[in-house]
């Protein structure tokens, strides 16, 4: 059974799902995908666990690093 969870401030359904995400930091950007709980049609932001910002934490990071390193 697919988990639902609903969005605290407006009540509407998030659902489960992976999406690409673009950062950018000092001009460079990096996609990536990013998991969380995402409104159907984003009538309202996702919602991020823990473990959800890890990933997109390590993402950053990875970014900083590339453009830290040249």
């Amino acid at each position: 059974m697919e988990e639902i969870k609903y969005d605290v401030e407006t009540g509407i359904e998030l659902k489960r799902d992976i999406r690409p995400i673009t950062i950018t930091y000092q001009g460079q950007s990096k996609t990536f995908n990013m998991p969380g709980w995402y409104p159907q049609n984003d009538e309202c932001e996702a919602t991020f666990t823990y473990e959800d910002l890890e990933v997109y934490d390590n993402a950053f990071k990875e970014l900083k690093a590339i453009v830290v390193g040249k």
